[in-house]
């Protein structure tokens, strides 16, 4: 999920952020890519990457 604003505090029904999902055909492959172009992040237990710095 990208979140973004084109204004300041905007929100979707006064409530979300805007956002866009992306969900790629193989999951896997496509985090494996951007695990091998960022050595900074890892996956976790539930499997999601996150940064490897607290």
């Amino acid at each position: 999920m990208i979140r973004y604003r084109s204004e300041p505090n905007q929100k979707w029904f006064g409530l979300f952020d805007p956002s866009v999902l992306i969900s790629p055909v193989d999951q896997d492959q496509f985090l494996e890519a951007i695990q091998s172009a960022r050595p900074d992040l890892a996956f976790d237990p539930a499997g999601n990457l996150v940064s490897k710095d607290p």
